[in-house]
């Protein structure tokens, strides 16, 4: 029985040693994974809501002339611009 006793208290400290060198590091560095995850949907969120702010603006200014063509291409080209600076910002590290 006593034998037994020890068996069980020398598995149990097994379990616990091991779940501290192995099992808590893991944790922890999932942790921190999923914290930077958040954190950058939170900064994309942040961004896209700036954008939506933005074209909300947009449309609620009312237009009395016809848009021409070099209006659009302007337009265009300035949303181009735009967006290439935006990825730029958003993916760089």
């Amino acid at each position: 029985m006593m034998v037994a006793v020890q068996e069980i208290e020398t598995t149990s400290i097994e379990i616990v040693k091991l779940r501290e060198s192995e099992l808590h590091p893991q944790l922890l560095q999932l942790l921190k994974g999923l914290m930077s995850m958040w954190r950058s949907m939170y900064e994309f969120h942040q961004v896209q809501t700036h954008i939506v702010q933005q074209l909300k603006y947009l449309n609620c200014i009312p237009s009395t002339y016809p848009t021409t063509e070099i209006h659009r291409q302007s337009t265009l080209q300035l949303e181009l611009e735009a967006s290439s600076k935006l990825n730029a910002n958003i993916f760089s590290p």
